[in-house]
């Protein structure tokens, strides 16, 4: 049995495709990538 790996991977990011959408908008909201340069690394 051969595995087609693109193929594979096309299938997994249709899957999760929504659900990186979803986190980089909440780590947009949350304004965690400025926090980030600011320095903050921490609660």
């Amino acid at each position: 049995m051969t595995v087609d790996v693109q193929a594979t991977r096309e299938v997994v990011d249709m899957i999760t495709g929504g659900w990186r959408a979803q986190a980089l908008y909440t780590a947009v909201k949350l304004r965690l990538p400025d926090h980030i340069e600011a320095g903050r690394t921490t609660c």
